[in-house]
């Protein structure tokens, strides 16, 4: 931490030592005023640096893109061999401009691009790479999708209601119609063959009333005939 300290002292006071200045905003204005942000390695050929790409959070560079570095500063203020020696052979993410018409980045920042190796811990708390990024994409706001919100929105899609046409809710029916129509008709036909009711005559009822009066009328007779003998 401290041999880091001093590299990063040491470029600023080069830099005022030669008339240049290297202003380091806070990291949300240089995120702000960025226009190409990417995690990658840095990696010298003989055409000169390059970062390899490894993820892009703005810009329009693909990851495996190789995309030349230059340097607005002097040697002398910043140089692209003092960056190698500070990152290494890890990933970091680089916070710069890039030029359309030239083709290649620029680290606006000097050392303070490269994060978070060459950012200070008072400027930048996130010291490593997965906390680096996950800051950078909430301050521009990048949306990483959830999982669990992706298997939510596939449950609701399959789960909602499907508007079939009519004509497939009535296809849908015509089976039910089909299969009731038979039920129907064996109801009617057995019905059919059912002879109707006859009422049963109340003999029972009629052949106690004659009984009755029959009795009575003999009777009748036979007090009659008494009297007169």
């Amino acid at each position: 931490m401290t041999r880091i300290t001093t590299f990063i002292l040491l470029t600023l006071a080069q830099a005022i030592a030669h008339g240049e200045s290297i202003l380091v905003p806070s990291p949300d204005i240089m995120l702000r005023e960025s226009n190409f942000i990417a995690t990658g390695s840095l990696q010298r050929n003989q055409a000169g640096w390059e970062l390899i790409v490894e993820e892009t959070l703005k810009g329009a560079q693909k990851r495996g893109d190789r995309v030349r570095l230059e340097s607005q500063f002097s040697p002398m203020s910043f140089s692209f061999d003092g960056l190698s020696r500070l990152v290494g052979n890890d990933l970091f993410l680089f916070v710069g401009r890039f030029d359309e018409t030239a083709h290649v980045a620029r680290p606006s920042y000097g050392n303070c691009s490269a994060w978070p190796q060459g950012t200070m811990e008072v400027l930048l708390p996130e010291r490593t790479l997965a906390d680096t990024v996950s800051f950078a994409k909430k301050s521009l706001g990048v949306v990483v999708p959830d999982a669990d919100s992706s298997n939510a929105n596939t449950i609701q899609r399959d789960s909602a209601p499907n508007d079939a046409p009519s004509k497939d809710k009535e296809s849908a029916k015509a089976p039910l119609l089909a299969t009731k129509a038979p039920l129907d008709r064996n109801a009617a036909q057995a019905a059919s063959r059912v002879p109707p009711p006859v009422e049963a005559p109340a003999s029972s009822t009629r052949w106690s009333v004659v009984t009755v009066v029959m009795v009575a009328v003999l009777g009748l007779l036979w007090l009659c005939l008494k009297k007169r003998k």
